[in-house]
């Protein structure tokens, strides 16, 4: 131990601890599992192992720390990045976008960076949230991409290619790349320890660059699953989605208060569901691309009740109308208004049974007064314009 420096002597506590583990691995295998000691010995052994973990963390931090504070004073706007919960993983240069421009990179345990400049000072011009980061090796997926260095870094919003400088390089920012994105994910329970490294399928949170939010299910960088999308016009979608569409079950309120909840197919609303209005009517029945068709029924919110068949968002065929004030229709409708044969009753109890056009008694009917009066004959915009029977 003599002619040692002070830096030799300092580290020999540190480097004794792996030297204690290994003697203690050695008295256990040449100790009877039923000995005294036994037990002891593996308790001994397990915190010695800790404690050479718990060096080995310090030591790294301390070198991360060293290293992102000289890169503070390299790259401006870093300094406003650093937090107590943020830890540097790797720091180096790379070619993004294209091979012309060379950047620094720096990842950070929840952060990707990119910043750029001169030898003497680059500047912060691009995070990426780890949350929403996909990591894929270009190298014989992209026929587009010669350079077997390329790795291609995509957000929901937009892919990023990345050149290393070397295949070893490119290795070496695949690994801590995805690494550190499944151990973020891990942490707040936004993967599964079973999925290993293939972080493809997660949770997440992601800001879009038009100021849409999405929380929800992803799978390579799409939403895919459960999910909730709100717009900066505050409209909201609750429900399923499968590769960016809303497919499935879902709830989507608008910003002038009107919610749907109901089918979806390929982002349209399509199928079965339910819109309330603004006014607080309500539609319940069959959808197709976002306009009312099939079989569906319109409760309005003063009672009223119409049920019937829809064809484009018109009323179209039959169907039956019946309000609250004893105005009742049974019979065909087109485009919305009463049109063809019918049956009608007047809120003064008088019946009508025979032709309509354009929402007008025309053509041969019937009227019954509640008199007991009745007229049958031709009619014409509401009006008898030829009686053929008086009573």
């Amino acid at each position: 131990m003599h002619g040692l420096t002070l830096a030799a002597y300092l580290i020999t506590p540190v480097q004794r601890v792996p030297r204690y583990i290994l003697l203690l691995k050695d008295i256990i295998q040449r100790t009877p599992d039923d000995h005294p000691d036994y037990h002891n010995l593996l308790t001994a052994k397990a915190a010695m192992g800790e404690l050479a973990d718990y060096i080995d963390a310090q030591i790294r931090e301390s070198q991360t720390k060293k290293t992102f504070d000289s890169l503070k004073n390299k790259v401006v706007g870093l300094a406003d990045l650093e937090s107590r919960d943020r830890s540097l993983v790797k720091e180096g240069q790379c070619f993004l976008k294209n091979i012309k421009k060379l950047y620094q990179c720096i990842l950070f345990n929840d952060l990707l960076v990119f910043a750029h400049g001169d030898s003497r000072q680059s500047k912060v011009q691009l995070q990426l949230s780890l949350e929403g980061v996909w990591v894929e090796d270009l190298e014989d997926l992209d026929p587009q991409t010669s350079n077997q260095d390329a790795i291609e870094i995509y957000t929901p919003d937009r892919p990023y290619t990345v050149y290393t400088q070397t295949s070893s390089e490119k290795k070496l920012w695949l690994t801590k790349l995805r690494e550190t994105i499944y151990q973020l994910l891990l942490k707040d329970g936004k993967c599964t320890r079973s999925s290993g490294l293939d972080t493809d399928q997660r949770t997440a949170t992601f800001v879009y660059t038009d100021g849409r939010l999405y929380t929800g299910n992803f799978t390579c960088a799409r939403r895919h699953g459960k999910g909730t999308m709100v717009w900066p016009d505050s409209s909201k979608y609750i429900g399923d989605w499968v590769y960016d569409e809303r497919h499935g079950e879902g709830q989507f309120t608008f910003n002038t208060r009107e919610v749907y909840d109901g089918r979806w197919v390929e982002d349209r609303i399509t199928g079965y569901g339910k819109m309330t209005f603004a006014s607080d009517d309500k539609y319940i029945g069959y959808w197709k691309d976002g306009t009312r068709h099939g079989r569906g029924k319109i409760v309005y919110s003063n009672r009223d009740f119409f049920e019937g068949n829809f064809k484009e968002g018109q009323i179209e065929g039959e169907g039956t109308l019946r309000c609250r004030n004893g105005l009742e229709y049974i019979g065909h409708w087109k485009h919305s208004q009463r049109h063809g044969h019918g049956r009608l009753r007047t809120v003064l109890g008088n019946t009508y049974d025979g032709e309509f056009s354009r929402n007008q008694i025309h053509g041969t009917g019937r009227m019954t007064y509640c008199n007991g009066d009745c007229y049958d004959g031709q009619w014409k915009a509401g009006t008898v314009c030829h009686v053929l029977l008086l009573k």
